[in-house]
């Protein structure tokens, strides 16, 4: 109901579908002289929600920093990696508020949409990596994530439906009020502006012309 209602809230500001990679990160980047290819198209979309794309490549730039392992490495790292890179007071959370808003002006996207797209993301990244790595588990390549702490058990079912992006998603859920960009559902005096112009056009039976440019 919550969902609901914050995309209704925000369903009078625009939201462009977008071209999205599916793995945008610095291991699919070549650079060669003044030449940049992508490469890797193999979860390519042709028209999703933006800033996925944004969000994935400022996770996994964090990580290749610091060598985290891609996806069997230790939970306290990845909880870490995601603590510093999204929510207020982390070393790199500056730099991915700045990219966001820079990605969110280029689109047009108001910075109402980004903590809802947000945590959709972290949802998208969850049912791609448990896909794969069934996927891979069916090919003999089993992955598994580790914890210093023992936080980890089960059988490889079990641990599969709790892969670190389920983790981070738990972990969005207990501390959204703390993201650098704003906790899921927060509306931006902007975005608040155009609903009410929107709500009293509809009273007046749509003769209220004067709604906030999006921009």
């Amino acid at each position: 109901d919550q969902l609901e209602q914050q995309i209704r809230d925000l369903a009078w500001l625009p939201l462009p579908l977008v071209f999205k990679h599916g793995d945008f990160q610095p291991g699919n980047i070549l650079v060669d002289g003044g030449t940049i290819a992508v490469i890797d198209w193999e979860f390519g979309q042709a028209r999703t929600l933006p800033l996925l794309d944004i969000f994935g490549f400022l996770a996994r730039t964090h990580a290749r920093w610091y060598g985290l392992e891609e996806m069997d490495g230790y939970l306290e790292d990845y909880l870490a990696g995601f603590e510093e890179t999204f929510f207020a007071g982390g070393s790199f959370a500056a730099i991915a508020a700045d990219y966001i808003a820079r990605a969110c002006m280029a689109l047009g996207i108001d910075m109402a949409w980004v903590p809802l797209l947000f945590a959709l993301f972290v949802v998208t990244e969850a049912n791609k990596y448990y896909t794969l790595l069934s996927q891979r588990a069916e090919r003999g390549y089993v992955y598994l994530l580790n914890s210093r702490a023992g936080r980890i058990g089960g059988s490889y079912a079990q641990q599969l439906a709790r892969q670190k992006q389920i983790w981070l998603l738990g972990y969005l859920a207990e501390h959204a009020d703390r993201l650098v960009f704003g906790p899921p559902g927060a509306m931006l005096p902007h975005a608040a502006a155009v609903r009410t112009a929107a709500d009293m056009q509809a009273r007046d039976g749509g003769h209220t012309s004067h709604l906030p440019n999006n921009r």
